[in-house]
């Protein structure tokens, strides 16, 4: 199979063919990342897949890098508090992780990529601990606040012209 060659249809039960589809899907999946983190789920995709296929071959991998794996990993973490999660996005998310736990046993079987994998499958499965979830939601407390203190200028200089035709 090759990713690379074309959009396949969503029936499809193969994780890097959902990932691929989810990506390369109707724009309302891409609010989710936007055209940077697109570009960077796309070739980590592919470095992900080319690894794959190497291992399947029993040749050695010498070249993969975990670093944009593990970027994309904390960047699916980040995006738990900020964005609503849809039926897509919580697939999307079990078949990235699955994609990289396969690699990640296989290869170095890294700690803190186990721990980032194991976090983003209880987030999928809505099975988050009790200390987890209080943790995301101190960091969504945390950014309401800074929010709320946020006043662009355009509305100071709103409420001066507004208080200047009030006294009027």
């Amino acid at each position: 199979m090759d990713i690379k060659k074309h959009h396949i249809k969503k029936e499809s039960t193969n994780p890097f063919v959902i990932c691929d589809n989810f990506i390369k899907g109707p724009k309302t999946n891409a609010y989710v990342f936007g055209k940077t983190w697109v570009k960077k789920f796309d070739t980590t995709l592919r470095s992900m897949f080319d690894c794959i296929q190497s291992l399947e071959k029993d040749e050695g991998v010498d070249d993969f890098t975990y670093t944009p794996v593990e970027e994309c990993l904390n960047f699916l973490q980040s995006i738990t508090i900020e964005k609503q999660a849809n039926e897509e996005f919580i697939e999307f998310i079990k078949n990235f992780i699955y994609i990289a736990h396969n690699i990640n046993q296989n290869l170095n079987k890294y700690e803190g990529v186990t721990r980032k994998i194991a976090y983003l499958q209880r987030y999928a499965d809505e099975a988050l601990t009790y200390s987890e979830t209080l943790s995301l939601m101190n960091k969504v407390k945390s950014r309401i606040v800074r929010w709320r203190d946020l006043t662009p200028p355009s509305f100071r200089l709103s409420r001066h012209y507004y208080n200047l035709l009030k006294e009027d």
